[in-house]
């Protein structure tokens, strides 16, 4: 499994002007494989799982997001993209942070460091 993350680092910064980001999942073995990105414990980042249905127009939802597992297996080489965004108006500190944990049915896991600045949220 091979985890791309957007910018430089093993991170997920949401900056001010960043609502949304993308972490994309690409199964590098040989066989089908599945995976589940999930919140660890005490994540102080409110976030929200992003999905679009295209029909004749595009829909967005947002739900809470504590889970995520793909619904289908991954082929070998295929790539599978999971959108967040972080809910701002949930937000009461100067700064917080979380861990996303990533692991696949061979048993591989994934940690990803989550942090989001809040200025406007200063006192």
């Amino acid at each position: 499994m091979e985890i791309g993350l957007p910018g430089i680092g093993d991170g997920l910064n949401f900056l001010a002007a960043v609502d949304e980001l993308e972490i994309e999942v690409t199964n590098r073995s040989p066989n089908p494989l599945t995976f589940t990105l999930e919140s660890v414990s005490g994540n102080e980042v409110p976030l929200s799982l992003v999905k679009s249905v295209i029909t004749e127009e595009t829909v967005v939802t947002y739900e809470p997001f504590t889970s995520y597992s793909p619904e289908i297996l991954l082929e070998s080489g295929e790539k599978h993209e999971v959108r967040l965004a972080v809910r701002r108006k949930d937000i009461t500190a100067d700064e917080v942070t979380g861990l996303l944990k990533i692991t696949d049915d061979l048993g591989d896991c994934y940690y990803s460091f989550q942090q989001k600045d809040c200025p406007e949220c200063e006192n």
